[in-house]
């Protein structure tokens, strides 16, 4: 029966077909409970991790019968039939712990990876931080860590739920595991993001031959391989995101990424999926990479998406090598195959389903999108989101697109184009040469966006030039007709044309998709427990700022805030930034608007230039935001999008900020 407590988990079998519930079954206590993996062994018994705040979560059989702190991880093993717990157990210390992912082996042990926090200062062993063993790879946190940054764990369970090793994986900057799996021998393979740059201890582990993590903050997908008694770091490396055809796509500065979700093939291949941003355009992309069994050869990042964002939740792998990617996507243009169940975006947002085929590593053979339609630009430069493809495709949006003229030349170049771009696609020598014959045009699409009305009045004038140009010729040469003549004749066509244009051009306008407007109320607490006149504001909140916290105390000021329907918004939310490249101080940085704040993002965080509706949670004019969750304020927000999109209870924000050189702590409670 239902525990209560806002939301359970849950655990739903079905047949093979989809149409007859096996089982289903409740999984949870008084409090928030959230599966977040799952996974079965080759019995069929099924082993689920989330995260619980529930004191009274069913247990039995538990190395960890009681709630360690605020919310724990919890690792529950059903038997066949959903009837039975096999065992079930607490993960947790006094912090906030959560199982992001979970695997089997052949044996029947568990492997569970996730994030863990210490509560505060000193982080001591278990009980009060979350249980290690003894001689694995890391049994404490890492030395100056500071309280409440995420560290990755990575547990392993027998089959019968005792404990067989447990380890934290990370540096002292924000670290979390979101998948992992486990190949024949035991050896566990994890991946996330991590924010610890550098060399380690202080930065995230890496093994010999490979570069250190990024440092500034900047949050990078990871990816480590595991010993089976996990005394030993295998392989470690950055995932290297990021690049388009072996080039940065934004090589100024380092923007977040993340991998969630891994696989193997049988010949120890490691398949990884995951999300990345761009600053310009402003996007988030789903990628795939594959690694050899050594980790020392990626193939090329292959993306899947659109103009919107894409984000990568689920990968599998067959035995083929044939890649399944799921995920969630706002793009209008998502690419789709003929016969697809779905081939338009339904609403906001949507799920999406993808089959990818020949996805091999550098030394193994090319990436390719198993069929998926495309054009001349798309096949010249290797994937609808490079540079190149994006100022061509802003050309067609915002200069042809809004005309009835430029959407009938749109509609035949679709019809004539995916047949020529199958045949560049195949051949480099012919990539080679269309990305020269494309590069005046690019040049000239760039030049026109300057003024796209302006643009579509010379484009036209210039076709009705050319077609007066053709005919004359035609009838000098073809037919006799006196050159005068044959003028008067070509200035009538080249009028007719004009003319027939304007009067079948019907600009349209189309806004961009919303973003997030609704009454706000602010509510700030005195001193004294008083609250001042609720103030509406633009982000439909309610705020409640806690007393007793704040300047002149250890405890960093925490607010309350009361979002409706947050996680229906949140698409929306990342979609209303603007972001446009700037210097600032000397450096490179992207100049950031939205409607919960503005600022300029560098190496060294985010400044806020104008606070907005972030007044309303304790920051101003000039803080410098250096971190949040841990992270660097770009990755932070990021993660803190992502962990919400699939965790209803990941819900504490914890923002560091240097206020005219004092450093100020901020907690953000979304209720």
């Amino acid at each position: 029966m239902f525990g209560g407590g806002g939301f359970d988990a849950f655990v739903v079998k079905l047949n093979p077909t989809g149409s007859l519930l096996v089982y289903g079954t409740y999984l949870g206590g008084s409090g928030p409970d959230v599966g977040l993996g799952i996974t079965i062994d080759i019995l069929g018994n099924a082993y689920v991790t989330g995260g619980t705040r529930s004191a009274n979560f069913p247990t039995f059989g538990a190395f960890q019968g009681t709630l360690g702190g605020g919310r724990d991880a919890f690792v529950t093993k059903l038997n066949v039939t959903g009837t039975a717990l096999t065992y079930s157990t607490y993960l947790g210390g006094a912090g906030t712990d959560v199982g992001n992912a979970i695997a089997t082996d052949g044996t029947g042990a568990a492997y569970i990876t996730g994030s863990t926090t210490c509560a505060s200062l000193p982080c001591v062993l278990p009980p009060a931080d979350f249980p290690t063993t003894a001689g694995v790879v890391q049994a404490t946190r890492p030395v100056g860590e500071a309280a409440g940054v995420t560290d990755a764990f990575v547990t392993k369970l027998t089959p019968a739920g005792a404990l067989s090793y447990s380890t934290f994986l990370g540096g002292t900057s924000g670290d979390e595991g979101l998948a992992i799996t486990v190949d024949g021998g035991g050896n566990a393979y994890v991946t996330g993001g991590t924010s610890s740059g550098g060399a380690p201890p202080a930065g995230f582990p890496v093994t010999v031959g490979f570069a250190n993590f990024t440092g500034g903050g900047a949050t990078q997908a990871f990816l480590t391989k595991l010993n089976a008694t996990a005394t030993v770091i295998a392989l470690s490396r950055p995932v290297p995101t990021g690049t388009l055809n072996s080039v940065l796509r934004d090589p100024d500065l380092a923007l977040p990424s993340v991998s969630t979700s891994i696989g193997l093939d049988a010949v120890g291949n490691v398949y990884l999926s995951g999300s990345e941003t761009r600053a310009a355009p402003r996007l988030t992309d789903a990628f795939i990479i594959v690694f050899d069994p050594a980790f020392t050869s990626p193939s090329a990042e292959f993306f899947v998406g659109g103009t919107g964002d894409d984000f990568g939740l689920a990968l599998a792998v067959d035995a083929a090598g044939n890649v399944f990617l799921a995920g969630e996507t706002t793009s209008g243009d998502f690419p789709f195959t003929p016969g697809a169940v779905q081939a338009a975006l339904g609403g906001g947002t949507d799920g999406f389903a993808v089959k990818v085929t020949e996805v091999t590593t550098a030394t193994g053979g090319r990436s390719s999108s198993g069929g998926i339609k495309c054009f001349i630009a798309t096949a010249a430069f290797g994937s609808p989101l490079a540079r190149e493809v994006v100022t061509l495709r802003t050309f067609r949006d915002r200069v042809l697109v809004p005309h009835a003229a430029g959407r009938a030349f749109v509609a035949a170049y679709y019809r004539v184009s995916p047949p020529f771009a199958g045949v560049v696609a195949r051949h480099e020598s012919l990539k080679v040469v269309t990305r020269a014959a494309l590069r005046p045009v690019i040049w000239t699409a760039h030049v026109a966006l300057v003024s796209p009305r302006l643009a579509f009045v010379v484009l036209v004038g210039a076709a009705s030039a050319l077609v007066a140009l053709l005919a004359a010729v035609v009838l000098v040469s073809c037919r006799g007709v006196g050159r005068r003549r044959a003028a008067v004749i070509a200035f009538t066509i080249a009028a007719a044309f004009t003319v027939t244009i304007g009067l079948l051009d019907r600009a349209t306008h189309q806004s961009s998709r919303p973003s997030v407007h609704a009454d706000i109320d602010a509510v700030h607490s005195s001193d004294h427990g008083g609250r001042t006149t609720p103030q509406p504001t633009a982000l439909g909140r309610r705020v409640v700022r806690r007393p007793g916290a704040g300047a002149g105390t250890s405890e960093p000021e925490r607010y309350d805030i009361d979002v409706r329907s947050f996680a229906d918004r949140l698409p929306t939310l990342t979609g209303a930034l603007k972001v446009r490249p700037t210097f600032s101080s000397g450096r490179f940085g992207y100049e950031i608007e939205s409607e919960l704040v503005d600022g300029i993002l560098t190496a060294d965080g985010l400044t806020i230039t104008n606070p907005k509706s972030a007044t309303t949670v304790g920051i101003e004019a000039n803080d410098r935001i250096l971190a949040v969750n841990g992270h660097g304020p770009a990755g932070g927000v990021f993660m803190a999008f992502l962990n919400m999109r699939r965790d209803p209870d990941s819900n504490t924000v914890q923002v560091q900020l240097d206020r005219g050189g004092t450093i100020m702590q901020r907690t953000l409670v979304l209720r």
